[in-house]
């Protein structure tokens, strides 16, 4: 094995099946990604005008899911006319992640939960959420497991990063084999290090 490279995880292979994403089914969709303080019910419904076909919430914390906050409740209020719809969900917590989701899921119905491995900002990297989860790629596996379970036979989609780092470019190839083994049905992958992590080792965020 190369010096850097993870040592892969003992995973446990989940035996919910991996549901299918039925809007890929005759051509690939066009997708409003999901982005903080943007992608609010307006921003949604002007886009699905423009002819955007799935659309995604602004992240959740899954500890505001519990607390039910008025603020929570306006990230997740959404109208019938934006279906499909995710909710994009970010935290570090495997239990709380699985809870988090199913209240989701009962609470407002989606089609689909998106879970965030890429945001780099500091106040979520603090809490270890994110893409501070490419730090810890068997937690990140536990959570992302966690809450395939919890939602089946929902389907549950992934944001992520090439890696923390310039040194963590290499999970790239560490993502690809385990994706999946987490039974995500699809994942967003962005060719870019966290910023975050960019910018405390002074490295160029790719």
């Amino acid at each position: 094995m190369k010096a850097g490279l993870p040592t892969t995880p003992t995973l446990h292979y989940s035996t919910t099946p991996r549901p299918s994403l039925p809007w890929f089914k005759d051509a690939f969709p066009l997708y409003l990604a999901p982005m903080a303080g943007v992608t609010d019910k307006v921003f949604r419904q002007t886009c699905k005008g423009y002819g955007a076909d799935v659309l995604v919430t602004e992240f959740v914390s899954a500890e505001g899911v519990f607390r039910r906050n008025e603020r929570t409740g306006e990230y997740l209020d959404f109208d019938p006319c934006e279906r499909p719809l995710g909710v994009q969900l970010f935290g570090a917590d495997a239990s709380h992640m699985a809870k988090a989701a199913k209240q989701v899921v009962d609470w407002v119905a989606p089609d689909f939960i998106d879970l965030n491995f890429g945001c780099p900002v500091n106040k979520v990297v603090a809490k270890n959420g994110g893409s501070a989860l490419l730090k810890d790629c068997p937690t990140l596996t536990s959570v992302a497991e966690a809450v395939v379970d919890a939602v089946a036979p929902l389907p549950v989609t992934a944001k992520i990063r090439i890696g923390w780092d310039a040194a963590g470019a290499s999970l790239a190839k560490w993502h690809r084999r385990s994706e999946y083994r987490l039974l995500a049905t699809a994942i967003c992958f962005h060719p870019a290090k966290s910023r975050a992590g960019a910018q405390k080792r002074k490295l160029p965020a790719s």
